[in-house]
Parts: structure tokens; C-alpha cells; sequence
């Protein structure tokens, strides 16, 4: 029984190893923010100084150049109609060169960068956009397409969970916002206002709200009992795997079968029935990072395949997957199989060293409906990061404008 036990482990990882042919030239570890805030959203203000910093890696020694444009949208995403020079300065088409490569890694990569705004394009308007990185002649086949937003401070916004009635809610957060329309017209807003509420960065979870109050402050207010309300939600699972010599809490032992290293985190078990716990997570996040160096670049940090286990000892009636930032919150090649030997669920991905945030989501076959009840459960104490933002069209524009963002950490 144990040679057998062996032999299909051994199988399951010859089956689901990465190898050069199947990863050289696809993107890996895409990271987007605010420059000098790996852990936040990529938004800036349109007066502002900051910048927005891409990092993403691509498999393979070959150094290529790659080209990227960026389009702006409504607060739907559908492309705004106007004309580029309308809205940006400089080349609506621009050349990204490598920035390095990587160092004394088993895997080779190319690491790339890009800034936003930088010499070659600056923004006009504030909105929604889309930048896209494809290969010459491969338009149609990109790279990458991933979303920011420029927005502009002309509104302010103030926003807090109501403990009361998430405490009687049980499993759920209620939000409760206001809207200083500050310089613009409160008449102005009248059904040219769109609230936009984001749970965790995790775009499938925005929610769109139109019908407010006004008080003696001619404030707007989001506060109708049951508005805006998401599931509560448990703080994320983590692992470690920042070192590839020492063993941190949830790693169960580091191989080295050739060509990669092979990290076998601990088996998980289900926690839908589990009462609260606290525990600081990254809301989904990931960090990338080696221990054993000091190159802030991080172009040393190796490759991994990590092995996941969820330990049910039946199959579930519903499809599984891992859920975050570090599946970039799709659910498309993350889908876990079982296991009856082992009673388990199992997935590997190919992973960059770091610190991760995770979680498992179930979906019930022929519907759209993701969750976590049974996997991680829902609690109203979870601590959650919220991305709140105002868009405003005014008399006589095209598309609704982000004019109003803040972050909203709930804590109970």
C-alpha cells in the first residue's frame, strides 16, 4: 500500500510538473500598485506625484520587447469614444525593454517593469483604464491586460461597517457611506452618481449603487438598512515560502526533483463550521521575497511548484479551487482534484518565493456561484479591505469619472 501510495505521488507530480516548453515565454507574478506600496491598489490621483508600478516575469533566458497601450473605460469597463490624443499624452503605443534577468535561480526568467505615468505617456483624464502588453503583431493575443484607475479628489467620502446590524446579520458586513460632494453641485449629481464598492481587490465582488438620501450637510448618504452588504468572509490562509532551506509553520518539507524545487504545505482541513479566529493576513495578497538575500529587486527569489491539500475524506458536491491574488482571483486552472486513497483535494501551482495569501471556494455545478460557507465560512468580525469610489459624470461628458476614492478597513 505505501509503494503504491508513492508511486501515484510520484505520478501526480510528473503529470502536473511545469517544464520549458510548457512555461517559456508566459508571464508569471504580475504585480500591480502604487509605487513604493507593494501591497496596494493601482489607482493614483490625476494631480498627484505618485506613480503606478507593473512587475511581471516571463519564463525562459530570451530577453524580448514587448509593446503596451492603455484604453479608457466607463465605470462599467466598455470603452470610452474618444479619440486617444483626448485623453492622453505622448505615444498611444509604447515599447517595454526588460529590466533583468534573474540570478541563481533553477528557473530562468525575464523580469520587466513599467511606470505609469513616465516619459512617453501621461494621462489627461481621470477614469477607468485598461493597459494591455502583447507581442508585435500579436494584438489579439496579449500578454497581459490588467486595470487601474486615475481618479480625482472633487469628492469626498467617509465610510464605516455598522457593527449593529452586522452583529445581527451574523455571517455579513453592512457598510455605511457618505459622500461630501465638496465643490460640485449636489444637483449636479442627481443621476450622474455611481457608487462602486470593492471587496478584498477582488474585482468579481464590486457591487454598483445609485439610490442615496441627502442630509442637512447636503451630504449624499449610502444607508438604506441592507444596501450595501457582503459576506463577511474568514481571514485568508497563509504560507510562507520566502526561504527554501528552513521550514516555516505551514510547510510540511522542501524536495528538490529535478529540474524545480517541490514545497508540500500541510494538509488544510475544512473550517466552514469553525467559530471566528483572528489572524493578520494580506486580505488575499501576496509578498514576494527571499530570505536568504538582499537584493531588494528580488531577482534571485527561485520558482517553486507548491502542492496543496484539503483534507475532507469524501468528495464534496461541488467543484473546488484556490482563491486570491495568487490565482489572480480566476478560476480557471486552479480547480483541485480528489483524491480517495488520501481523502484529499489536491492542486500544484507554480509559484515565485514569497509570502501568500490563499483560500478554497467551492462552486455548485451548473450555476455561477462561487463561495466559501462550507470550505472557510463567513464571519462579520473578519477584517476586510474595502476600495470605495465615487464616479461622476458631469453635464455634458461621455462616461462617468472616478472623482472620489478611499480604502475602508473594516475591524470589529
Amino acid at each position: 500500500m505505501q509503494v503504491r501510495f508513492i508511486f501515484l505521488l510520484f505520478f501526480l507530480i510528473i503529470c502536473q510538473t511545469p517544464n520549458a516548453q510548457n512555461i517559456t515565454g508566459k508571464p508569471g507574478t504580475v504585480l500591480f500598485f502604487r509605487e513604493g506600496y507593494p501591497l496596494s491598489f493601482p489607482a493614483i490621483d490625476l494631480s498627484g506625484s505618485d506613480f503606478l508600478e507593473l512587475r511581471f516575469d516571463i519564463f525562459g533566458s530570451t530577453k524580448e520587447i514587448f509593446t503596451y497601450t492603455v484604453e479608457l473605460c466607463d465605470f462599467d469597463w466598455t470603452p470610452v469614444k474618444l479619440d486617444k490624443d483626448e485623453y492622453l499624452k505622448g505615444y498611444p503605443e509604447n515599447p517595454l525593454n526588460p529590466f533583468a534577468s534573474s540570478i541563481n535561480t533553477t528557473v530562468d526568467y525575464i523580469h520587466y517593469r513599467l511606470n505609469l505615468p513616465n516619459e512617453d505617456i501621461s494621462f489627461l483624464r481621470s477614469g477607468n483604464y485598461i493597459l494591455t502588453i502583447y507581442r508585435d503583431n500579436e494584438k489579439d493575443k496579449p500578454v497581459l491586460t490588467e486595470k487601474f484607475i486615475i481618479y480625482e479628489s472633487e469628492i469626498d467620502i467617509e465610510a464605516d461597517v455598522d457593527k449593529y446590524r452586522s452583529e445581527q446579520l451574523g455571517d455579513k458586513q453592512e457598510l455605511l457611506v457618505d459622500v461630501n460632494p465638496k465643490d460640485v453641485s449636489i444637483h449636479a449629481l442627481a443621476g450622474n452618481l455611481k457608487l462602486s464598492v470593492m471587496q478584498n481587490n477582488d474585482w468579481s465582488t464590486r457591487q454598483i449603487f445609485e439610490q442615496y438620501s441627502t442630509d442637512s450637510r447636503q451630504h449624499l448618504m449610502f444607508n438604506i438598512p441592507g444596501q450595501i452588504v457582503f459576506p463577511g468572509v474568514s481571514e485568508f490562509r497563509w504560507f510562507d515560502m520566502k526561504s527554501l532551506k528552513f521550514f516555516s509553520e505551514r510547510v510540511e518539507r522542501v524536495d528538490y526533483i529535478a529540474p524545480f524545487y517541490n514545497i508540500f504545505l500541510k494538509p488544510d482541513k475544512l473550517r466552514g463550521d469553525k467559530e471566528y479566529f483572528s489572524n493578520a493576513d494580506f486580505n488575499g495578497l501576496f509578498y514576494i521575497g527571499n530570505q536568504e538575500s538582499h537584493d531588494d529587486d528580488t531577482l534571485d527569489a527561485d520558482y517553486a511548484i507548491v502542492h496543496f491539500q484539503l483534507e475532507t475524506g469524501m468528495p464534496l458536491p461541488y467543484d473546488i479551487y484556490i482563491e486570491g491574488a495568487i490565482t489572480g482571483w480566476q478560476h480557471t486552472d486552479n480547480y483541485m482534484e480528489f483524491d480517495p486513497e488520501r481523502g484529499m483535494y489536491f492542486k500544484d501551482l507554480f509559484l515565485k518565493q514569497g509570502l501568500y495569501n490563499y483560500r478554497y471556494i467551492t462552486h455548485e455545478y451548473n450555476t455561477k456561484l462561487y463561495e466559501q460557507d462550507i470550505t472557510e465560512g463567513n464571519h462579520y468580525q473578519t477584517s476586510n479591505s474595502y476600495l470605495i469610489i465615487v464616479y461622476y459624470r458631469p453635464l455634458g461628458d461621455i462616461y462617468f469619472k472616478p472623482a472620489g476614492v478611499t480604502i475602508l478597513e473594516s475591524k470589529m
